[in-house]
């Protein structure tokens, strides 16, 4: 029981890893490791191009590596990491406008990466009103059956599309004809709530009822 290979069998592949060697804490026994505490907490100050993102860290029983948040944009597969030391920590970071976004608190120890829960936030116009952006706006919004957005594109020879629920997963992908005035995506099926969708380089969002 007071081996490595005991303690890995314990763990069961597990990240963070429960169970280490409690050497002179327990005569070499195996013990359980108090985590990190780690929260998210809602984002501040969002505006057209930024947002302060916050969350708190309160070390447990192994030291703490390294810690701050991760972001991404919906639709993107790869977090961004920023590294803020103390306990509650706030970073303001930049950001595209009319844009959903997904964050984190993380926590790194010896036994592996801690996580808080997964927020998110939408930002604003940035004022000025991207007019090329409203040109893609949905409509009927909030809608039950159907929405449309118009299908104006600047040269581009195909149309991608892309819708994404509130939680970042992509649920519908299609690439379409240029040449249509308006897409049209069929909503019945889908659950109440709030949708993002992308069109080439633009993006809106949309609800269902």
């Amino acid at each position: 029981m007071k081996t490595q290979s005991f303690v890995n069998t314990l763990n069961a592949s597990q990240n963070p890893s429960p169970w280490k060697i409690g050497g002179t804490q327990n005569n070499g026994y195996p013990i359980l490791v108090v985590a990190p505490y780690v929260k998210t907490i809602t984002a501040t100050n969002v505006s057209g191009n930024s947002a302060t993102i916050n969350g708190i860290v309160e070390s447990g029983d192994e030291t703490i590596n390294s810690q701050g948040f991760r972001y991404k944009k919906y639709g993107t597969a790869t977090y961004s990491n920023v590294s803020v030391n103390g306990t509650n920590i706030s970073s303001s970071i930049s950001c595209d406008p009319l844009s959903g976004y997904l964050f984190q608190v993380f926590a790194i120890t010896a036994s592996g990466t801690y996580y808080g829960e997964e927020l998110s936030f939408t930002t604003t116009s940035t004022g000025i009103e991207d007019v090329e952006q409203l040109k893609h706006v949905a409509y009927p919004n909030p809608a039950t059956t159907e929405i449309n957005i118009p299908n104006v594109l600047n040269n581009d020879r195909i149309t991608h599309l892309r819708v994404f629920n509130c939680n970042g997963q992509l649920i519908k992908e299609e690439l379409l004809d240029k040449t249509l005035e308006k897409i049209t995506i069929n909503v019945s099926a889908y659950q109440k709530g709030i949708y993002y969708y992308q069109i080439n380089s633009y993006s809106g969002k949309f609800i269902v009822e």
